[in-house]
């Protein structure tokens, strides 16, 4: 995104313990709302960005109960645009390789797949119109999710669809 139509933008961490997604959660969907995103843009923002976190508290740090002691915590950015909300979501945990995230094309490969995993990243990738994932082993993992705001006829405000 270009630096000229950031508005404004928002910082956070925490510990990565389940009991503080329901704080992210609100302080993104307070953000979604105040930007004028629909109820349903707002919903799809929220399970997004809690499967973003959801897969740092399971993956990024082993299931590790020494968060105090070792720093983990999970970051969140937002950034706000005129024409979207850009959140990135990451840990500074043990990273993986690239092609070990668990990418579900469809429902039909989850269901009828042996492996059920990725599902979390589906639900990502279709919620959010742009998403990246950074990752580098032993370095961390980052989500890069952006949403655009949409008008009635479904266009951004930015005049794309």
């Amino acid at each position: 995104m270009d630096e000229e139509t950031k508005t404004i933008s928002f910082e956070l961490s925490c510990p990565v313990k389940s009991v503080f997604l329901r704080h992210i959660r609100q302080f993104i969907v307070q953000l979604a709302e105040d930007v004028s995103f629909s109820e349903e843009e707002v919903s799809q923002i929220e399970i997004a960005v809690d499967e973003a976190c959801s897969n740092i508290i399971e993956h990024a740090y082993n299931h590790s109960t020494d968060f105090d002691k070792e720093g983990k915590k999970i970051y969140v950015r937002v950034e706000i645009y005129k024409h979207g909300i850009k959140i990135v979501v990451g840990d500074r945990g043990k990273g993986i390789q690239p092609h070990h995230i668990h990418r579900t094309k469809n429902l039909k490969q989850y269901k009828t797949s042996r492996y059920h995993r990725g599902l979390g990243t589906y639900i990502i990738t279709n919620f959010m119109d742009d998403v990246l994932f950074h990752t580098e082993e032993g370095y961390g993992t980052t989500v890069e999710m952006f949403k655009y705001r949409r008008d009635n006829d479904g266009f951004t405000r930015a005049g794309i669809k």
